[in-house]
């Protein structure tokens, strides 16, 4: 993971949890949003890890899931993560279907950003800084 960078005192960093099977992928990830967005990133492997590391500290401004995981799907994942807290928390779905638009999303859910699983790195940082509400410049 990248070197950690410091803020001026009083300056908070966001929060970014990215659950998604591979390792690799979840290790570049966020490697790039660390370093993109000055953020803090933490990633699971799976709903399990995910639901234990937001049990233990469930201020996650922003969850990038992938929809396609296997064992239990994003919506799966996302339901158990906002049970653990009692709360709504902000995701942001990637999903390998090739027509990512026409993705069915279940009722009960609020609007949901829902990106292609392949699209470039600087498209994905663009994303989920526009999901976190950062500008540009910050």
């Amino acid at each position: 993971m990248s070197a950690r960078i410091e803020l001026p005192i009083g300056v908070r960093r966001h929060r970014v949890l990215v659950v998604d099977g591979r390792e690799d992928w979840r290790r570049e990830a966020a490697t790039r949003l660390e370093d993109g967005l000055r953020c803090e990133v933490r990633t699971a492997g799976d709903a399990y890890a995910a639901i234990r590391l937001t049990r233990a500290r469930p201020d996650w401004q922003l969850l990038i899931l992938n929809l396609d995981a296997a064992g239990m799907n994003g919506f799966e994942i996302y339901s158990r993560l906002r049970d653990a807290i009692g709360g709504s928390l902000r995701v942001m779905f990637l999903t390998g279907a090739p027509d990512h638009r026409r993705v069915q999303v279940e009722a009960d859910f609020p609007p949901v950003a829902l990106r292609a699983l392949s699209m470039p790195w600087p498209d994905l940082i663009a994303a989920a800084r526009q999901e976190l509400g950062i500008r540009s410049e910050d």
